[in-house]
């Protein structure tokens, strides 16, 4: 048989990721138990859908719902942060979810993931990189765990075990094979077609004129005949500037290969 492993997103799992102090009776009543937890959440957040993943029933007990800060050391992160305001310092991350930086290693550690986005950021060399500039390596370490794991539970970052690497498609810019047949298709039969990006997640704030690139996106073509080709097609005019602002939202949503 089957039981419960997990939810989809993982934040929405945990009490933190919607700010419950952990000494709320509701919560103490839970005891534990991550299915009450979840129901209790489900109510306070008026929950109507979900999207459960099951694993078979006899590796239900080995199940952990306590994120363990060694396993992150060989984990693989990604986000993009806003700072929102200065005093306390806040910043938005990923889906809107919003931190707090207290340290100057917090700092280092949003500014790193954010400059690697929309790639990964190993958690080994994040963790290998600040210890090498604090005179104490182990508190520094440790700090930065504590932090990586309320970015996690906040919804802020990506966590995951293979890296993803940072394409920006270079001089001749393209995507991969079914993402450009999937646009195709799209533009041909005027139809809702899913997009999706390198982290399996749906894009569907595409403008019209990355509708239009994307078709066209295989790496055989530089900017200049990228405008070209655009101009070509009897549509509205489009500059240089234009292709190349829709080209960096396409990289922003890591869509490009």
């Amino acid at each position: 048989g089957l039981d419960y492993l997990a939810e989809a997103e993982l934040s929405s799992m945990f009490a933190e990721h919607y700010a419950i102090a952990p000494d709320e009776p509701a919560l103490r009543a839970c005891a534990g138990d991550q299915l009450a937890l979840e129901q209790l959440l489900d109510f306070v957040t008026q929950r109507s859908f979900r999207q459960s993943l099951l694993c078979h029933a006899e590796r239900a007990q080995t199940v952990h719902y306590r994120i363990k800060r060694s396993r992150l050391i060989g984990m693989h992160l990604a986000g993009r942060f806003l700072e929102l305001s200065e005093r306390p310092q806040r910043w938005q991350g990923l889906d809107g979810a919003q931190v707090e930086t207290r340290h100057q290693s917090d700092r280092r550690v949003l500014q790193a993931l954010h400059d690697a986005w929309p790639g990964t950021l190993a958690m080994e060399s994040l963790l290998q990189d600040i210890a090498a500039d604090s005179g104490d390596p182990l508190p520094a370490q440790q700090a930065v765990l504590a932090f990586v794991e309320e970015l996690i539970l906040s919804g802020a970052v990506r966590a995951r075990r293979e890296p993803i690497l940072a394409a920006d498609g270079g001089a001749t810019p393209c995507v991969s094979v079914p993402l450009r047949q999937l646009a195709t298709w799209r533009a041909q039969q005027d139809a809702p077609i899913a997009l999706y990006n390198a982290w399996h997640g749906a894009v569907d704030d595409l403008d019209a004129l990355e509708l239009r690139l994307l078709p066209l996106l295989d790496g055989q073509r530089e900017i200049d005949q990228l405008q070209r080709r655009l101009n070509n097609d009897g549509l509205a005019e489009v500059s240089r500037d234009q292709v190349q602002l829709a080209l960096h939202k396409l990289h922003q949503r890591a869509m490009l290969a």
